[in-house]
């Protein structure tokens, strides 16, 4: 049960780092609109979840296999693959990262070697009149293009009916592969036949309320601390479009090192 519960936390945590889904839920607050329209986007985003985590659940807690020894070693060896593909997709990417980083910052030494040499006085006496070096500022390469884009589309919820606003919500939701991922690694965890139902059941709501934070903690500290509320869910905005990207991927890199270890034990007939 301690695997579990530690697996499903950190799966969660993972869908909640979440910088799109936040960007949504502030911009609709500062709206004229406010609380509704952020009540109703919320409600789309959560609807999704929800229903794909019912489906995953019956469907998974369905399927017949001819021996516990048998349903280990397929959700073993899934698990496995699946950590070992979110494991290399991160180190990937920190690295395609770390090596873009290095490419701009030789970019930007080289502008300013250029600019230097060209303001270097002349032979004949006449100096070249400095031009002022265009401040090179290199992004951290945390902000979500897909939330900037976001923020533009919500901009006009002064013109979004309510529907508009609950369907952009769903369709954010269904679109996050991630949420989708980590979705299926805990109903099949909580399916498990050595787990009962109690448990899978706590196991399911325990990832629904942490993976839902991006949607309902801004809306209930908008509710309940109002313009003090705001701040620090603009705060927590900017916090998380700034380092949501960099936490998240190590997140994702060390779910997946818990997967490879969690299914490597389960197809060796281990239990932890």
């Amino acid at each position: 049960m301690s695997a579990l519960i530690a697996e499903t936390i950190l799966a969660a945590v993972v869908a909640a780092l979440a910088p799109t889904a936040m960007v949504g839920m502030v911009t609709l607050l500062a709206s004229s609109r406010g609380v509704r329209a952020a009540a109703w986007y919320a409600l789309g985003y959560a609807f999704w979840a929800l229903a794909f985590m019912i489906v995953a659940v019956t469907a998974l807690h369905g399927a017949t296999y001819p021996s516990a020894r048998i349903h280990a070693l397929i959700g073993g060896s899934a698990e496995l693959v699946l950590g070992v593909a979110l494991t290399a997709g991160a180190v990937g990417w920190f690295l395609g990262r770390r090596s873009r980083s290095r490419r701009l910052a030789r970019g930007a030494a080289m502008d300013v070697a250029r600019e230097a040499a060209r303001d270097e006085p002349r032979a004949d006496g006449d100096a070249v009149t400095p031009s002022a070096v265009p401040p090179t500022t290199e992004g951290d390469g945390d902000a979500s293009p897909a939330g900037a884009r976001l923020q533009r589309w919500v901009s006009r919820v002064d013109r979004l009916p309510w529907i508009a606003c609950f369907g952009l919500g769903l369709l954010l939701s269904v679109t996050r592969v991630r949420n989708i991922v980590t979705t299926l690694v805990v109903a099949n965890a909580a399916t498990s036949p050595d787990i009962g139902i109690p448990g899978g059941l706590v196991a399911c709501a325990l990832f629904l309320i942490v993976a839902l934070v991006p949607v309902w903690l801004p809306l209930f500290l908008y509710r309940r601390l109002g313009d003090r509320g705001r701040r620090s869910t603009d705060a927590m905005e900017r916090w998380l479009v700034a380092h949501g990207a960099s936490l998240g991927t190590a997140t994702v890199a060390l779910f997946g090192l818990l997967l490879v270890a969690h299914g490597a034990s389960q197809m060796a007939g281990l239990t932890w």
